[in-house]
């Protein structure tokens, strides 16, 4: 698998487009997507806390364990360009990560409603810097069922 600096480029600029943006109060998420916090975690969508509540559920019947919320993966570190330019770390931050119980992987898990640039860029490079561990995406779905 190769990267392509090009899409690495749009990304970084894309990036900092998005962190210079400041969101005004009261406003909704571009998606459609409204904060939820269940057992003192603040989750960044309904479907994101209902997979929670799922993953716990699976965890107290002792089919997963080791639950993490948020773990971070260093794709790439922060390095210093030919300019002289500082530049920044890119990490991704998965929504879950556990271990199945009867097989004993390790399942790094993302919800996603809609699957943006950024996102695909980012699994590319996560898949080539840890080639062992997959991304699972989980859509929930109508009836309140995962994909």
């Amino acid at each position: 698998m190769t990267v392509d600096m090009a899409q690495v480029r749009r990304y970084l600029t894309t990036r900092a487009a998005e962190q210079r943006a400041v969101p005004r109060r009261g406003r909704r998420n571009k998606f459609g997507a409204r904060k939820v916090t269940i057992d003192g975690h603040t989750f960044a969508s309904t479907a994101e806390g209902k997979r929670y509540e799922y993953l716990r559920e699976m965890q107290q019947r002792g089919e997963i364990r080791c639950l993490r919320l948020q773990p971070r993966y260093l794709l790439q570190p922060a390095y210093v360009d030919s300019r002289g330019r500082q530049v920044r770390r890119i990490e991704y931050v998965a929504d879950f990560e556990y271990i199945e119980c009867a097989t004993g992987r390790t399942v790094i898990e993302d919800v996603k409603g809609v699957e943006t640039q950024v996102f695909l860029l980012k699994k590319k490079l996560f898949e080539r810097v840890f080639p062992t561990l997959q991304i699972k995406v989980v859509k929930l779905r109508r009836h309140n069922t995962w994909d």
